[in-house]
């Protein structure tokens, strides 16, 4: 594992209508992405083993967790318990920027691939 990453030459990888992320740490039980939505743009309900916990860097946006709706803004923190059901939304005029860490690790993020579907409520 390398200890120091520059990761502004990490490349974002698209999630499509969710925005986009790039995992900047990956360690052996937690990884952390850093991402961005767009105004218009979020991720559905969905719903992972990981726990999920984060930063909002810049912008504000809507999290949904078990059907309750919170607006989180630069320098708020979230925490997603596993299994949760939860969704994202982006309905401010300027990007949204955060960062995640999860745990246990994210495998789907490790390669710069994203598995969506997998996670979605239907």
């Amino acid at each position: 594992m390398q200890i120091v990453k520059e990761t502004g030459k990490i490349p974002y990888f698209t999630q499509g209508k969710a925005g986009d992320v790039k995992t900047i740490v990956d360690a052996m039980s937690v990884t952390m992405t850093k991402g961005f939505m767009d105004p218009g743009q979020g991720l559905d309900m969905h719903r992972h083993p990981n726990e999920q916990m984060g930063y909002v860097l810049a912008g504000e946006g809507e999290l949904t967790i078990g059907g309750t709706t919170y607006t989180v803004k630069t320098g708020d923190t979230y925490y997603i318990p596993s299994n949760e059901w939860h969704a994202w939304s982006n309905n401010g005029i300027e990007r949204f920027y955060y960062l995640d860490i999860f745990s246990p690790r994210r495998e789907d993020l490790e390669s710069g691939t994203f598995d969506f579907d997998k996670w979605l409520k239907k």
